[in-house]
């Protein structure tokens, strides 16, 4: 439903909004969605925002998958004008990358 809100905007800007979910991504995941909904909004949104033409796409990946336990990577590019290297400093606060378990 979000990514359907976030289309119509990207249309109206006539922006093409994709996405690449591969088939190995779990369907059923315990988490917590409404944060996980919130981040992805705000980036896709952002994306849009500062795009003038062409597409934003989010991807996601699994970085690992061990019994019942899955770490997954998402990813938005977009061909917006991009943030300058030392904004990015300001706005990234770098985490620690997690390993298996």
């Amino acid at each position: 439903m979000a990514l359907k809100t976030l289309a119509i905007r990207a249309h109206r800007k006539g922006l093409e909004l994709a996405y690449h979910i591969p088939a190995v991504v779990p369907d059923g995941l315990i988490g917590d969605p409404g944060r996980l909904r919130q981040i992805v909004v705000n980036l896709i949104g952002n994306a849009i925002k500062f795009t003038e033409q062409g597409e934003v796409v989010i991807r996601v990946t699994v970085e690992w998958h061990i019994q019942n336990e899955v770490s997954l990577h998402f990813t938005v590019t977009d061909t917006g004008i991009g943030i300058p290297l030392d904004k990015q400093q300001l706005i990234f606060i770098p985490l620690r990358k997690q390993t298996t378990p």
